[in-house]
């Protein structure tokens, strides 16, 4: 007999049982370290939530619902009297304990008539979030009053506005509805967004190299505008702000792959071996030149830098996207049907030189009737000259000992990109 004919002969009632007394004992030995460290007493914690688990799990067994719905009310009576007695005693009016020995009680029901998969992510989310207390004080003392209406103005943007839109298309001459141009808005927000937050509160004192990333997946032009910059201060050697700069480079092609795998799946695994080269390749000159040393170097304190942390949620930043991308595509839909393919391959080289994710996007999900070749071209060339674009930024603007860094990193990352646009051009006369 075979491990999995073992496995498969254990009865499912005994695995429920040793998924309810172990978690449950799991948690309760979480809320027992907890209430050690703080000095202050409760009404049980180890063996007490393994025994509420254990309770919990008898009476979801019986046949009547009805016995396990008294067994949560008198349960529910005894924490009200406890909570009852700790205020008096000035204990706190945290209700956490409580809940959670709730949802211990409860939790048997689900392992029972679910898979067991999702009782155990469930059970794993309450050890999770009962353990992160101390990391979730400290965060909302961070956040800023202004945070949580930035997040509302987000959940009003995809859960409001986006579904009531119109899918029709907007003109002949504009071949995209109102639906998709929204949701281009709401999906490139939502990258930036999510940068946004790690940035400032999850890793707020970021090295150059993790600025570096962040920034990338938020704007590599503005992150090399910055960087760029800052390269001035001297705060860290020359090859780590060239690193930074060029790291960012490498998190485009991430961003812009993951909007082709949100709008268009064949293009995005098209593009993929294309992509993967420029961005490992990218990736392993930007940690050469961070590891490179440099002159001069000045030590800072930390390894931080000051980002210009901006909304990207602001309303006049979404307002641009829409008209840019509304733009693109009436732009690409005219020289489409008048120049063709190769009024396409020059506008998206020009198209590099400012902002190349409402063109992509509308390449990427739009009805404009080109080959997949043709758009993994075209992604390749705007890509490129967007790179010459950061490139001629980042040397200007950078101090001459990075500046020397940056033209070998961009002198590389261009090259490969030409090697690419070659093999693109070559498959396409194959």
């Amino acid at each position: 007999m075979n491990t999995l004919s073992i496995l498969q002969a254990i009865p499912k009632e005994f695995t429920d049982l040793l998924i309810v007394l172990g978690f449950s004992l799991l948690i309760g030995m979480e809320q027992k370290r907890h209430y050690q460290l703080k000095n202050k007493t409760t009404f049980g914690t180890d063996r007490t939530f393994t025994f509420i688990g254990l309770m919990g799990y008898l009476l979801a067994l019986q046949d009547y619902i009805a016995f396990f719905l008294v067994g949560l009310v008198i349960l529910g009576g005894f924490f009200a009297l406890f909570y009852q007695r700790k205020m008096v005693e000035k204990q706190g009016y945290g209700l956490t304990t409580e809940i959670l020995a709730l949802l211990i009680y409860i939790m048997p029901l689900i392992v029972i008539q679910q898979a067991h998969w999702l009782s155990i992510l469930v059970y794993v989310l309450l050890l999770v979030l009962a353990e992160m207390k101390g990391y979730f004080e400290k965060l909302s003392q961070k956040i800023d009053s202004n945070e949580f209406f930035t997040l509302s103005k987000f959940i009003v943007m995809a859960g409001i506005i986006l579904p009531i839109l119109p899918k029709e298309e907007i003109s002949p001459f504009i071949p995209v509805s109102a639906y998709r141009i929204w949701l281009a808005v709401v999906v490139i927000s939502g990258i930036s967004y999510a940068s946004y937050i790690l940035k400032k509160y999850i890793f707020p004192h970021a090295g150059l190299w993790l600025t570096g990333v962040l920034g990338g997946l938020y704007s590599s032009t503005a992150s090399t505008a910055i960087v760029a910059r800052q390269s001035h201060d001297q705060l860290h050697s020359p090859g780590q702000y060239a690193g930074s700069i060029i790291v960012a480079t490498s998190m485009m092609y991430l961003r812009l792959w993951v909007l082709a795998l949100v709008f268009n799946h064949n293009s995005a695994f098209a593009i993929l071996p294309y992509f993967l080269a420029v961005f490992l390749i990218s990736l392993g000159v930007a940690f050469y030149l961070y590891q490179s040393q440099g002159n001069p170097v000045v030590t800072a304190s930390h390894e931080s830098i000051n980002h210009e942390n901006t909304n990207p949620l602001e309303f006049k930043i979404a307002l641009v996207f829409s008209v840019l991308y509304i733009v693109f595509t009436s732009l690409t839909y005219f020289i489409n049907q008048h120049y063709g393919d190769a009024g396409l391959k020059i506008l998206s080289l020009l198209v590099g030189f400012t902002d190349i994710d409402p063109f992509l996007i509308n390449l990427f999900q739009s009805n404009h009737n080109i080959t997949i070749n043709l758009l993994i071209l075209a992604t390749l060339q705007a890509t490129f000259s967007n790179n010459v674009l950061k490139a001629i930024l980042g040397i200007s603007l950078s101090a001459p000992p990075t500046r020397t860094k940056l033209i070998l990193g961009f002198g590389v990352i261009i090259v490969v990109n030409i090697a690419m646009i070659l093999m693109s051009y070559a498959r396409q006369i194959v």
